[in-house]
C-alpha cells in the first residue's frame, strides 16, 4: 500500500493541474504510465480496504484510469492515434482493471465510459480484417485477442452484428452451426433483398481521432478500408474480401509551375456518407495562396469495387503536376494488362483490375499521365501521375475485384461537361466505365 501510494503520488499532484498526461509520459511508455497512475493504485487500495484511507486510493485510481480514456478516446467511441499504435498495451491494462473490478464486484468505469468503452470495442471491432489483425494497428494477432477479451468481461458480445467480426459469434450462440445440406435435396427458397439499416452499417468516421472506417458489413470477410489522417502523409489500409491489397503510407507529390508544394498535417474530412449503397470519404487540404486538393475514396458495399481519387482546383491556370504513390500491401503484384492501360493487382487468391480513368484506354492515344510499378522507401507501391495546364484535375481509378467481372470486357472514356449548355472545359469532369454488361 506504501509502495502504491508513493508511486501514485506523481499522478496526483499532475491530475490537479490537468498535466498528467505531459508529467507521465516522459521517457516512459503508454503502458507504463497507466500503470503507474492508475492500475496499480487500484489493485492495492482494494486488497487493502480495511485500512484507513485505502477507500480513497481506489476512488482516485478509478477516476485516474477514467479520465485519462476519456483524454484518449473521444464521445463516438474512436480512440486516438496512439492507441492504435499500441492497441494491445492499452487493451490490455484496460483488462487488466476490469478484470481487477470483477474480483472485489467494483465497477471500473462511471456510466458515462462505460458506454463509450461499448462503442470504442464496436468500432476496433468493424477495422478488425482477420483473426490476425485489426486494420488501424500494426500489433497483430494480439490486439484481435484483446479484443475478443474486453468484448468478452464487458458483455458486448451480445452485439451479435459485431462479434462475428472478432470471432465470438459461436461463443454467443452457444451452438455450433448445423452442417450444409446436399443441394440435391434442397430447393432454393427466394427471398426479397433485405436492405440493410444504418444500425448494422459498421463504418465509421472520427474528426476528432483523425481516422475512419469503411466496412462493406460484419462478415469476417468483408471488404475494409481504413484512413488515418492524424499524421503525414495520410495512412490507407484496404482488403478486399478480407484479403489485404494496400497497407501504408498514401504519399502525394504535387508541383505548381515545377516548385513542389510541401505538406503538412492539416488533412480535413470535408465529406462522410455511409448508407445501403455504400461508404463515401472525402478529404480536402488547402494550400495558402495555391490550389485546393481532395482526395476521395468510395466503398461499394455490395458490388465489390471501389473508387480511389485526388483532384485539384483553384489554381491559377498553368502547369501541375501531380503524383500518388498506394502502398501495395506484402505480397501483392502488379501487372500490365494485355493491349491497354488497364492494370492487374494479384493478393493471394484474389484478382483486382485497376482502371486509370484519366488516361485513354488505347495506349495509342497520348497523355500526360502515367501508372506503373514504382517504390518508396523500399515498399512498393501502385504509382500514378499526372500534368495539367488548366490548374485543374480529376484524376480517379477504379479497383474492381467482382470475380463476374474478372475477364468481362472494359470499356471507358472521359465524358464532356456542360454548364447552361455549353462545354466546360475545366469546371466539371467525369467519366464513364462498362465492364462487361
Amino acid at each position: 500500500l506504501a509502495g502504491a501510494l508513493t508511486q501514485s503520488e506523481s499522478f496526483v499532484e499532475a491530475a490537479a493541474t490537468e498535466d498528467w498526461q505531459d508529467e507521465l509520459s516522459k521517457g516512459q511508455s503508454p503502458s507504463e504510465s497507466w500503470l503507474k497512475a492508475g492500475l496499480l493504485p487500484l489493485v492495492c487500495g482494494l486488497l487493502f480496504d480495511d485500512v484507513k484511507g485505502a477507500p480513497s486510493v481506489t476512488r482516485t485510481a478509478r477516476s485516474a484510469l477514467n479520465d485519462q480514456f476519456r483524454h484518449v478516446v473521444d464521445g463516438d467511441g474512436t480512440p486516438v492515434g496512439e492507441v492504435f499504435d499500441a492497441l494491445p498495451d492499452f487493451l490490455a491494462l484496460w483488462i487488466d482493471g476490469l478484470l481487477v473490478a470483477r474480483l472485489f464486484d467494483e465497477t471500473l468505469w462511471k456510466n458515462s465510459a462505460a458506454k463509450r468503452f461499448d462503442r470504442m470495442l464496436r468500432r476496433l471491432a468493424a477495422a478488425v480484417r482477420s483473426a490476425e489483425a485489426v486494420t488501424c494497428s500494426s500489433t497483430g494477432d494480439s490486439a484481435v485477442v484483446n479484443l475478443r477479451i474486453a468484448a468478452e468481461l464487458t458483455g458486448s458480445t451480445s452485439a451479435s452484428d459485431w462479434a462475428g467480426a472478432i470471432g465470438l459469434a459461436e461463443s454467443i450462440s452457444g451452438k455450433t452451426q448445423p452442417a450444409a445440406k446436399s443441394k440435391s435435396k434442397t430447393k432454393k427458397k427466394k427471398t426479397g433483398k433485405k436492405k440493410i439499416s444504418k444500425a448494422d452499417i459498421p463504418s465509421w468516421q472520427s474528426d476528432d481521432a483523425d481516422a475512419a472506417c469503411l466496412r462493406t458489413s460484419w462478415a469476417t470477410d468483408a471488404s475494409i478500408a481504413t484512413v488515418r489522417t492524424d499524421s503525414e502523409p495520410v495512412k490507407l489500409e484496404l482488403a478486399v474480401d478480407g484479403v489485404p491489397l494496400l497497407a501504408g503510407s498514401w504519399h502525394l507529390d504535387l508541383a505548381e509551375g515545377g516548385d513542389a508544394l510541401e505538406f503538412v498535417n492539416e488533412w480535413e474530412c470535408i465529406c462522410w456518407n455511409s448508407d445501403s449503397d455504400g461508404d463515401y470519404l472525402e478529404l480536402q487540404y488547402e494550400f495558402e495562396g495555391g490550389p485546393l486538393l481532395n482526395r476521395y475514396i468510395y466503398l461499394s458495399r455490395k458490388k465489390q469495387f471501389a473508387i480511389i481519387s485526388d483532384i485539384v482546383s483553384g489554381a491559377e491556370p498553368g502547369r501541375i503536376d501531380l503524383a500518388s504513390l498506394l502502398p501495395l500491401a506484402e505480397g501483392v503484384t502488379l501487372e500490365n494488362s494485355t493491349g491497354g492501360r488497364e492494370q492487374v493487382l494479384k493478393a493471394g487468391s484474389k484478382t483486382v483490375r485497376v482502371f486509370p480513368l484519366t488516361m485513354p484506354q488505347d495506349p495509342g492515344i497520348g497523355t500526360s499521365g502515367k501508372i506503373g510499378l514504382d517504390h518508396h522507401d523500399g515498399v512498393p507501391c501502385l504509382a500514378l501521375s499526372h500534368a495539367t495546364e488548366s490548374g485543374t484535375m480529376f484524376a480517379p481509378i477504379v479497383l474492381d475485384w467482382a470475380p463476374e467481372r474478372k475477364s468481362a470486357p472494359a470499356e471507358w472514356r472521359k465524358l464532356t461537361v456542360t454548364r447552361a449548355s455549353e462545354i466546360d472545359p475545366v469546371g466539371g469532369g467525369a467519366f464513364r466505365l462498362q465492364v462487361g454488361k
